[in-house]
């Protein structure tokens, strides 16, 4: 997957025609990013290995 300058593989769900798609949360930190609750936009967080 791909979002701005950030590039990383994502595990990926297929649903069935007409289903809404989603980005979900595992995605969204594997990329290093996060929703902002206030914004509703997503924002750069940094990423910490553990």
């Amino acid at each position: 997957m791909e979002y701005e300058d950030t590039c990383a593989g994502v595990t990926v769900a297929f649903g069935e025609e007409g289903d809404t798609p989603i980005l979900g949360v595992t995605a969204l930190e594997t990329l290093g990013y996060q929703v902002d609750p206030v914004t509703k936009k997503l924002k750069k967080v940094e990423l910490l290995i553990v």
